[in-house]
C-alpha cells in the first residue's frame, strides 16, 4: 500500500509511452515524440493517482471492518465501488 504512488507513476509512464508512439506513427501530420509524451503522462498521471488513492480508500476502510466484524454490505458501499468501476 505504501507503493501506490510509484505504481501510479510506473503504470502512466508505460501508459503514455504507448499512447504517444501510436500517435506518432498514425499521425498525418509531424508529431514529436517527446511532446506528445508530456500531453498524455500529465493528465494519466494525474488520473491514476486519483482512481489508485480512490480505491485504496475505499477498500481499507472496508477490509478494517472486516476484520473488526462489523462490515455490512449496504447501498453506500456498493454505490462507491460502482463509480470506481464506472471510472475505470
Amino acid at each position: 500500500m505504501r507503493n501506490i504512488d510509484i505504481i501510479a507513476l510506473i503504470v502512466s509512464v508505460i501508459v503514455a509511452s504507448i499512447m504517444s508512439i501510436i500517435t506518432v506513427r498514425k499521425s498525418s501530420i509531424v508529431v514529436r515524440p517527446m511532446a506528445a509524451f508530456l500531453i498524455f503522462f500529465g493528465p494519466l498521471l494525474y488520473w491514476f493517482i486519483w482512481v489508485f488513492i480512490s480505491a485504496l480508500l475505499i477498500n481499507f476502510n472496508a477490509i478494517k471492518n472486516m476484520k473488526k466484524g462489523s462490515f455490512t454490505y449496504d447501498f453506500r458501499y456498493y454505490s462507491l465501488m460502482l463509480m470506481a468501476v464506472v471510472i475505470i
